[in-house]
């Protein structure tokens, strides 16, 4: 079940769920999804020339901070990929779990977004995946709505906590093969 945009506040207030949340951010929550801004972009570190996924292994790209240009945006360049993470942290109860969904006006400036969910238990910032598929620079700002987030009432038993490697936002870079 999908929760109502009281229940999302109501979580907020009484578990801290989202922080931080001004007054006024508290009273526009619309559509039961949590608007997300934008507070940090990377890009891929472009030496890295391939990513490895297998079972017992893991080798992504590093991430390295984009800079704003002069006019204190960020200048999303055609044909590249970006990483865009929020100014708020969920500290996520065992009862919930997430989506993250991008804003419409995201691909409506060529940006192509790679969305993702929040387990039970996760703990820190939210990131998306975007890339610039138009042939022009799309450019966004500090603080500027995103993506939102929706929560989802998990039903009746026990639900494992999310254990992974993001937790607490510490980066990925190289997921060893257990011992």
């Amino acid at each position: 079940m999908i929760l109502s945009s009281d229940d999302i506040r109501r979580y907020i207030q009484d578990y801290a769920l989202i922080e931080p949340v001004s007054e006024a951010r508290l009273s526009f929550i619309e559509g039961c999804a949590f608007d997300l801004q934008l507070a940090k972009v990377e890009q891929p570190r472009l030496t890295v020339n391939s990513a490895t996924i297998t079972e017992a292994y893991r080798r992504l790209p590093e991430f390295v901070e984009y800079k704003q240009g002069d006019n204190g945006l960020w200048g999303l360049a055609p044909c590249r990929a970006y990483k865009l993470t929020s100014l708020e942290t969920v500290n996520m109860p065992y009862d919930l779990r997430g989506e993250i969904i991008a804003r419409r006006s995201l691909p409506e400036a060529g940006l192509l977004c790679q969305c993702t969910g929040i387990a039970p238990g996760y703990c820190g910032t939210l990131s998306i995946i975007v890339y610039n598929a138009y042939p022009f620079t799309a450019f966004l700002g500090p603080r500027s709505r995103f993506a939102a987030v929706q929560f989802f009432r998990i039903t009746e038993g026990e639900t494992d906590p999310y254990k992974g490697p993001r937790q607490g936002n510490r980066p990925l870079g190289v997921v060893a093969p257990p011992h």
